[in-house]
């Protein structure tokens, strides 16, 4: 982990599920999200066909948070 803060602003996690694989059950995913001094766990799964290719803005979004 980085030393160094994080510069102010406002930022959104997502998960994104690049590509479906062949994928034929739900794929689990897990985040961490280190915080304004809190640790916050997030899970859940993608099912398929959830495939996006990644584009701009695309993926779950799973939190926004604000470092003042």
């Amino acid at each position: 982990p980085s030393s160094q803060p994080a510069p102010r602003g406002t930022y959104t996690v997502r998960v994104d599920y690049f590509a479906n694989c062949g994928a034929t059950a739900p794929v689990p995913y897990e985040v961490e999200v280190r915080a304004n001094n809190a640790i916050r766990y997030y899970c859940g799964t993608f099912n398929p066909p959830s495939s996006d290719h990644g584009s701009e803005g695309s993926g779950r979004t799973i939190t926004t948070f604000t470092v003042p």
